[in-house]
């Protein structure tokens, strides 16, 4: 039952994880077409790489669900919550300050160092930040573009860090493999375009 368990968490987190990159690009897309052209290639291809291993990861987790009968039952919380929504706001608030400060005081390498502390945390606040901010003129595509793919990066290492801390070596590396492959194959495609 642990071996399946430790499939089945993998494919959901890697899933999470597909969606995490697709949703990125379709913000994007939504709010900045011409950032989204520029991310593409990058986030596009992190979350090609992640689908893939989520399909696989979902035959793995199936097969060993076959070989195990035993029912593990998980607790669930409500999806409904307004904690959540209230500390999302904060956060994005936040961030939006600390990266145009950032901007303004440090430069485009204010933002790189804005990105990588948000993407700590969450990639959501400062994708809409930067997005906007390119769409408004005050921070260049590219500049936007490699913040992005900087806070996508620095959120998968944390949630690998998470993986392996929290559920293993086992469970931790099938993770940490997957989020290594894509974020180097998307780093690569980034500096191929």
């Amino acid at each position: 039952a642990n071996d399946t368990l430790k499939w089945i968490c993998a494919f959901s987190t890697v899933g999470a994880n597909a969606t995490m990159f697709m949703r990125v690009l379709v913000v994007v897309a939504i709010l900045n077409q011409a950032l989204a052209v520029v991310l593409v290639w990058s986030i596009g291809t992190m979350g090609a790489v992640v689908l893939v291993a989520s399909i696989i990861l979902w035959f793995v987790a199936a097969k060993s669900a076959d070989r195990s009968k035993a029912s593990n039952e998980v607790a669930l919380k409500n999806p409904f919550s307004l904690g959540p929504a209230v500390k999302f706001a904060g956060f994005f608030v936040l961030i939006l300050v600390v990266a145009r400060l950032a901007k303004i005081y440090l430069g485009d390498q204010g933002v790189y160092l804005a990105s990588a502390a948000s993407g700590l945390a969450d990639v959501d606040a400062i994708t809409l930040s930067l997005t906007e901010q390119s769409k408004e003129g005050s921070v260049a595509l590219n500049v936007a573009a490699i913040g992005i793919t900087i806070a996508v990066v620095a959120n998968s290492i944390v949630k690998s860090t998470i993986s392996i801390y929290s559920g293993g070596w086992s469970y931790g590396r099938i993770v940490t493999l997957v989020l290594l492959l894509a974020t180097g194959a998307g780093l690569f495609v980034s500096l191929l375009v």
